[in-house]
């Protein structure tokens, strides 16, 4: 019981991190997207990435948040997803930063977060050109499990 309220205060605490991938409001997003075309997006971003990542793995939804309050005190707000990547034992989890890390700059976008190295929690985020972001997070729990996360973000809309 007690690990399980662990894991859920630590999945909120990623998903507060990850907000810091989702909207930035210092710079005025140029977003014209629909509500429904944000999710739409957000959702279909993940599955692009899933597909990069060796095959036998899934995603399960763990939070979905249509409608996150931007920064900028306006009434703009954002869509954020978060999916744990299930994946049999003897999958290659260690592979999934590298080879998402790879796939992202390989198409030119913007890295916001490089923690590839970080033995606990390894940490590659990106911004696509119309300000869509993603990232990965692979956790290395103390009892010797291995999470594996994507989150993906829209701008604010």
């Amino acid at each position: 019981m007690r690990a399980s309220r662990l894991a859920r205060i630590l999945a909120a605490a990623l998903t507060v991190a990850a907000l810091t991938v989702g909207c930035d409001s210092s710079v005025p997003s140029q977003s014209n997207v629909t509500q429904h075309e944000a999710e739409q997006r957000v959702a279909d971003r993940a599955q692009e990435a899933l597909q990069q990542l060796p095959s036998g793995a899934s995603l399960k939804v763990t939070l979905n948040e249509p409608k996150l309050r931007c920064e900028d005190n306006g009434d703009r707000t954002f869509v954020e997803n978060q999916y744990a990547i299930e994946y049999p034992k003897g999958w290659p989890v260690q592979q999934a930063v590298p080879t998402l890390a790879g796939y992202w700059t390989g198409k030119g976008y913007k890295i916001l977060r490089d923690e590839r190295d970080d033995p606990k929690l390894a940490r590659f985020g990106v911004e696509y050109p119309d300000e869509f972001r993603i990232s990965i997070e692979v956790i290395h729990r103390d009892n010797g499990r291995v999470d594996a996360y994507l989150i993906s973000s829209s701008p604010c809309i």
